[in-house]
């Protein structure tokens, strides 16, 4: 008959599908902890090249007010 055919659903391990599943969840959770380390690293990164900007910024000024000083002693 067409029954035989159809593999017995009860000789499937439950349990062993639970830890696959929960592996498959440790390793998500893994994967998800590293995103979150990656965009707190990069939010980091932005505020401090914004000092950083800021301070080439000001250097950039200062520099070209000793050029004007020095090229109108000339």
């Amino acid at each position: 008959m067409v029954l035989e055919n159809i593999p017995n659903i009860t000789s499937i391990n439950v349990e062993d599908i639970l830890t696959q599943v929960s592996t498959l969840m440790t390793i998500f959770q893994a994967i998800g902890g590293l995103v979150v380390a990656y965009i707190v690293f990069n939010i980091i990164n932005i505020f401090w090249n914004r000092k950083k900007r800021r301070e080439i910024k000001k250097i950039r000024e200062l520099l070209e007010e000793i050029n004007t000083k020095l090229s109108k002693k000339r």
